[in-house]
């Protein structure tokens, strides 16, 4: 996958891989720091939004230990009044009026104004262990509470302790006495919701226990509305430090209880999507701005290349006139100089190759020529023609009459360029001298647009053809007739001649060596170099030949007028 991952990157044009490169090396890092500046910032004002929480836990805990402290402070004035220890010290066996008038207007009055100056204690009441008699709610048995499992922790202590049992809260503490056999305790019973009122109103969305010192929850306030409901957790669950939540425990006051307080981390109220917005829009302008120059530097450094890309590809198709105007002094303008002079030295040499070429080919022509003395030839075959026709042999009279007429057009004064009617008659006259040759073995048939008359070409491109259709193909033919089909037409600026036989055809392998190896005499592979020398590479012959029906060469040559041909 990561070689499959590796190779696309590597098929990419430069411009993409520039671009995806700025990506990983700008952009990337922009976002992680971005993100990274929000967690941070995050992070920042959560831990603000924590502190403030606890600030306020704290209150309102100290709050509730000054509560706690008035109930004290009531218990402690109870207990050290002279009034109320000689009432409980007294001895009563004979005189149960003075009990009961001591508790109806000393004891009673006293616990019914503190209970009035301190609301939050629903009852007082005295526990004895002597000759008490029960009076309400004021004076109660020991028996009452002896046998509770927190008795035993407060039996001998005279300091005030907090104790929840059976849904009652209350302080207890034992009375100082005179009297050893008799023992007191004072027990201010108290209102469990207004003690800890102060609790219920830190915050929204959270929850606390105040717990004991044997780990029971003493009071609860769970305030989770709606959708908050499931952030809710039970003691248990709370003692094992949840994450993702705020958790604070404090002790309560003078008393072994605690608070444990908690709030989920969700529900805090801070304006963080502010902070995201900014985050974000930095984010945003520095990636469209690193788009943008990213954009504008690889069109800068890709577009000289992609031009000399260009410029390549024109070379290819043969445009060796294609250079490139660069004032670049980088390592891509250095390229594209020595482009320049290395297209200038190809076309220089291609050039210097391409004239040794024609001047080759014309040297052939003019040592071919040069063989022959064209006046010695003409004045004998004149003569020849006189003597024919004076002993009255037609036959041989129109074979120098042919002869004349095919060498004075071919030679055509040393000239290269011929007229395409006379390269046409140059053409017959050959084919007729070879028809008397071979005694009339053969048919020909011309089929000829008199249109190309009027336009120019190199000479000797039809008669090297007709010569190897008679010799290589009607020659062969066993049995039938033999026809030669000599086309000639123009279509989309391109002149066409078509030599056809039906002689026995070419084999493939034969065939395909025809224009590549030199053949006897003047052949194919000479008039097909000269076309595509003087034309170009678009123009030249193509042979076309099935074994036993003949075969088809094709010679194609450009149009060209009198004045567009130079010598």
């Amino acid at each position: 996958m990561l070689q499959y991952i590796i190779q696309k990157f590597l098929d990419m044009k430069f411009r993409k891989k520039l671009l995806i490169s700025y990506i990983f090396l700008s952009v990337i890092p922009i976002t992680v720091l971005g993100l990274h500046s929000y967690r941070q910032a995050r992070a920042l004002l959560l831990e603000q939004s924590q502190t403030s929480i606890k600030h306020l836990v704290t209150q309102a805990i100290g709050q509730t230990d000054r509560n706690m402290n008035k109930l004290i402070s009531v218990s402690d004035y109870i207990s050290f009044d002279e009034n109320i220890i000689n009432v409980l010290n007294s001895d009563y066996e004979d005189t149960v009026y003075d009990m009961y008038y001591n508790f109806t207007n000393i004891v009673k009055p006293l616990f019914n104004s503190m209970m009035y100056l301190q609301p939050d204690i629903t009852q007082v009441t005295i526990y004895n262990s002597g000759n008490l008699v029960r009076h309400g709610t004021t004076v109660l048995p020991l028996e009452n509470i002896n046998s509770q499992p927190w008795f035993r922790n407060i039996k001998e202590n005279y300091e005030n302790t907090w104790i929840y049992d059976n849904g009652r809260m209350f302080v207890i503490r034992k009375l100082i006495g005179y009297q050893s056999s008799n023992s007191n305790y004072l027990c201010l019973y108290l209102k469990n919701k207004n003690l800890f009122k102060e609790l219920n109103q830190i915050t929204d969305n959270y929850g606390l226990y105040v717990v004991d010192n044997s780990g029971q929850a003493v009071y609860a306030y769970l305030d989770f509305k709606g959708k908050n409901g499931k952030y809710k957790l039970e003691l248990e669950q709370l003692l094992k430090s949840p994450r993702n939540y705020i958790v604070t425990n404090q002790l309560l006051g003078e008393s072994d209880w605690r608070v444990i307080f908690y709030k989920p981390a969700a529900t805090l109220h801070f304006d963080i999507s502010s902070i995201l917005k900014a985050v974000l829009f930095a984010i945003g302008i520095c990636i469209i701005m690193l788009l943008a120059f990213s954009m504008l530097f690889s069109k800068l450094i890709v577009s000289r290349i992609e031009l000399l890309s260009h410029h390549m590809k024109a070379i290819d198709e043969n445009n060796m006139k294609s250079l490139i105007t660069s004032n670049g002094k980088d390592e891509i303008g250095e390229l594209m100089v020595s482009f320049n002079h290395m297209i200038q030295k190809i076309d220089t040499l291609i050039n210097e190759v391409y004239q040794s070429k024609i001047q080759q080919k014309e040297a052939e022509m003019i040592a071919l020529q040069a063989q022959i003395n064209p006046h010695f030839l003409y004045n004998v075959l004149s003569s020849i023609n006189w003597k024919a026709i004076m002993i009255s042999a037609e036959e041989i009279s129109r074979t120098s009459q042919l002869l004349a007429k095919f060498y004075r057009t071919a030679l055509n004064g040393g000239n290269n360029i011929i007229s395409v009617r006379e390269e046409l008659e140059n053409t017959k006259s050959y084919i007729e001298i070879q028809s008397i040759l071979h005694e009339g073995s053969f048919i020909t048939v011309y089929d000829i647009n008199e249109e190309i008359y009027r336009y120019e070409t190199i000479k000797l491109l039809l008669q090297p053809i007709a010569e190897n259709a008679i010799e290589h193909g009607l020659d062969c033919r066993k049995s039938g007739d033999k026809i030669l089909h000599i086309t000639a037409g123009i279509c989309n600026n391109i002149i066409t001649f078509i030599v056809e036989d039906n002689g026995p055809g070419i084999e493939k392998e034969t065939l395909r060596q025809l224009l590549e190896v030199n053949s006897k005499g003047y052949g194919l592979k000479n008039v097909n170099e000269r076309i595509k020398l003087y034309y170009g590479m678009e123009y030249g012959v193509n042979i076309v030949s099935t074994p036993g029906a003949g075969s088809r060469v094709t010679i194609a040559v450009p149009a060209h007028k009198p004045d567009d041909i130079k010598n």
